[in-house]
């Protein structure tokens, strides 16, 4: 592997990383302070800023799943590298948020906090993600297997799976709840594992998709007919009803998920070759992509600070505003933290 390859490679990487968080906390904070009421450019907000996750996954997806798992040793070291530390992570911050929540926030309800403890609740917003994904994490070596043995069968049946789940959706939606299609499939959190590991299994296929005109060109099409499904959701639901059916199990969310990963990386590479040569830049990037897990575990605290400071707003200009404050703040304090001596690194998964 070229050392240029190894610039190229890690520096969308981290691009993509700095823009996913950056999605995360914009939809955030524009459910904090764009839904009373909800309009069309909450709506709008709220489905670029749900693109954010979906761009992780892929991320883990294309690092993780086309590693070596065929032996007793790369498994070890998969599960205590990699599967404990984010085991370790969920147990810890959720521990530390269902405190917080008792103490900070003040709802001084025991019930609360045990229920937060034991997983029955999330004691922070953003502790969905956190919690599920040694959930996820444990599947990985299991894909890569699968998909080195029998890859048609494995695709097959993901693409099948996710296609009916984005159907199942779509009509529930569309009708209200009254009509749901493969509702045996449509199980909560295992159907969002089910997408989830399929946008993992996704990014393992990055870089031959990336080099397919044919395969970005279907991507692209997917994309479009989803575009004009979602379209239908909005000219037939309330915009209350759209706020709340924007998760991450819908087409809509994770297709396009998949088109910004796509275009990233193949802008990235373009303008890594005209503006991005001198390592300064690929050093500067690395910096910041290796703090986007703790900047998701602590942004909340951030926004919920600044709007206790700043009167009552709402509107573009303000969303992106308080975005980019609590993405600094978010930053400089995990890397302060970071720098402590003997910190453990599943706190904020850094190596």
């Amino acid at each position: 592997m070229s050392r240029h390859y190894q610039h190229n490679h890690y520096l969308w990487i981290d691009v993509a990383r700095i823009f996913a968080i950056f999605l995360v906390i914009l939809n955030h904070v524009n459910e904090q302070i764009n839904v009373t009421p909800i309009t069309g450019k909450t709506i709008s907000i709220e489905f670029l800023g749900r693109l954010g996750v979906p761009v992780f996954l892929i991320l883990s997806g294309y690092l993780m799943i086309n590693r070596d798992y065929s032996n007793k040793i790369m498994i070890k070291k998969f599960t205590k590298h990699n599967l404990f530390s984010i085991v370790c992570s969920s147990l810890f911050w959720t521990a530390f948020f269902s405190v917080y929540s008792y103490l900070v926030l003040a709802n001084g309800d025991t019930d609360v906090l045990i229920k937060n403890l034991i997983f029955q609740q999330r004691s922070s917003p953003q502790m969905w993600y956190i919690q599920i994904l040694p959930i996820v994490y444990a599947f990985i070596p299991l894909i890569s297997v699968a998909k080195k043995t029998f890859p048609r069968y494995l695709n097959s049946i993901v693409i099948s799976g996710a296609t009916m789940l984005s159907i199942g959706s779509f009509v529930s939606a569309y009708t209200k709840g009254s009509f749901v299609p493969f509702q045996w499939n449509m199980s909560g959190s295992w159907a969002l594992v089910f997408i989830m590991l399929f946008l993992m299994l996704f990014g393992s296929y990055l870089d031959h998709i990336s080099r397919s005109k044919q395969y970005t060109s279907i991507i692209i099409i997917i994309a479009l007919i989803t575009l004009i499904a979602f379209g239908f959701l909005v000219y037939k639901s309330s915009k209350e009803e759209m706020m709340a059916s924007l998760w991450y199990d819908q087409a809509q969310i994770f297709v396009f998920g998949s088109l910004v990963v796509l275009g990233i990386k193949n802008i990235t590479t373009i303008c890594e070759a005209r503006f991005f040569k001198k390592e300064v830049y690929t050093h500067f990037f690395a910096s910041l992509g290796k703090l986007t897990y703790g900047v998701y575990i602590v942004h909340y605290i951030f926004i919920f600070i600044l709007l206790k400071l700043l009167p009552p707003i709402s509107g573009i200009k303000s969303t992106i505003l308080i975005t980019l404050t609590t993405l600094a703040l978010s930053l400089t304090s995990v890397q302060l933290v970071v720098k402590i001596p003997k910190l453990p690194k599943f706190l904020f998964l850094t190596k």
